[in-house]
């Protein structure tokens, strides 16, 4: 029998068969709860991947554990759809040619954008096009990620107009120095 208790949905751990359950016939806050949690198998998020709830779907989006089969399903919708394009941004499974995608389709979107630079798996040549976006808040997500290039670190360092930008960007730089 599924899980009908969102608070049970959301921190259940197994066993499989009754998760699966849920995620075929549970209610809609429950498959919510469910694609919320953060221990929701990869076979269960392949499920809630394709649910008919646009909040399950985007949870899904957002988990790194969703198989990448089912990131190619949502991608296709997020390419119609920015909200689910800002959920995608987040996953950092995501590969970086569909980044660069989502950007080339929402251009103006500045959350997309910031969403975009602080991802792990956004391309060097990506963050250096937004190290230079025209939202100080874009600027600063590059500066802040730990995968900026260096040459992306140092010209924010020196030519970005707002201080924290440089600030920020100046200890990522002594932070990739000390580390590496």
């Amino acid at each position: 029998a599924p899980l009908v208790d969102e608070h049970d949905a959301k921190h259940a751990t197994g066993p499989l068969p009754v998760l699966i359950e849920t995620a075929r016939r549970g209610s809609v806050a429950v498959r919510r709860a469910l694609a919320r949690n953060v221990n929701c198998p990869s076979q269960v998020l392949a499920i809630l991947s394709k649910d008919e709830d646009w909040e399950v779907r985007e949870s899904c989006a957002r988990d790194p554990r969703t198989p990448p089969e089912c990131l190619e399903i949502l991608m296709k919708e997020a390419e119609k759809d920015v909200c689910t394009a800002m959920a995608l941004v987040y996953n950092h499974n995501l590969p970086s040619a569909h980044l660069d995608k989502l950007l080339k389709r929402f251009p103006d979107c500045n959350d997309l954008r910031k969403g975009v630079a602080g991802n792990s798996n956004t391309s060097a040549s990506t963050r250096r096009k937004l190290a230079d976006d025209p939202h100080l808040t874009v600027r600063w997500f590059v500066a802040s990620c730990p995968h900026a290039p260096l040459d992306v670190l140092q010209h924010i360092a020196e030519k970005d107009p707002v201080t924290e930008n440089r600030r920020v960007a100046l200890e990522s730089i002594k932070n990739a120095a000390n580390s590496g």
